[in-house]
């Protein structure tokens, strides 16, 4: 094992009832009701975009409320990035081990870079990686193997020496487009359908991940 690259909403943080307090910001301001924790915990995996049409979809809003809608939740989101958000326990431990190791660490998201960057800055992982994919760095987001091909590739790495650390079907899909191992964090939001893509490991504790890793 060469590299280990990490998706993060749902894989090394839970992020939920931030982008949950956003959503129903967005919502209220346009004349709505709130949604609720887990409509939005639904809805998440696909970036920030996909999420905020969704529950606008959900709200009976049309389309054109969009741009609105969007930056209502972007304005929040910066606002409150971390207010609820938690780093999953164990996570700084995991991110040592394998630093102490030698593995590089690159996250591969898509949540657009300025979220993303405001929230790993927060929560003290701002240098934990060595290459970082936000949603808008390229013209493509996961499931598009894309993405966790550049993080790969900032890194120096191929996709035979790589491995990808998510929790949902479109980190799995993604892996597989991509031909990079996979493993899967089943305490995130999974939403189902996962088991349709080869993994390494299923995990629910992150020794497991990192015993796995480190014994390669």
């Amino acid at each position: 094992m060469k590299a280990v690259v990490f998706d993060l909403d749902g894989t090394l943080i839970d992020s939920a009832p931030d982008l949950h307090e956003a959503a129903v910001h967005m919502l209220t301001a346009l004349g709505k009701p709130p949604i609720r924790l887990d409509q939005t915990v639904s809805f998440i995996g696909n970036g920030v975009p996909n999420l905020v049409r969704l529950c606008l979809e959900d709200a009976g809003l049309p389309a054109d409320e969009f741009e609105a809608g969007y930056k209502l939740f972007e304005d929040h989101y910066l606002a409150h990035p971390t207010e609820k958000t938690i780093v999953y326990p164990g996570v700084q431990d995991l991110l040592s081990d394998l630093r102490s190791h030698g593995i590089p660490i690159g996250l591969c998201t898509n949540k657009p870079s300025a979220m993303t960057e405001r929230v790993l800055a927060d929560l003290a992982l701002d240098l934990a990686f060595d290459a970082v994919v936000a949603g808008d760095t390229l013209s493509t987001r996961k499931p598009d193997p894309a993405p966790l091909l550049h993080a790969l590739s900032l890194m120096g790495v191929s996709v035979e020496d790589g491995l990808y650390v998510g929790d949902s079907v479109v980190d799995a899909e993604t892996a597989a487009s991509a031909q990079v191992d996979f493993a899967f964090f089943t305490g995130g939001y999974p939403k189902g359908g996962e088991d349709r893509f080869p993994c390494v490991l299923r995990f629910d504790d992150l020794i497991i991940l990192r015993d796995h890793i480190t014994r390669q």
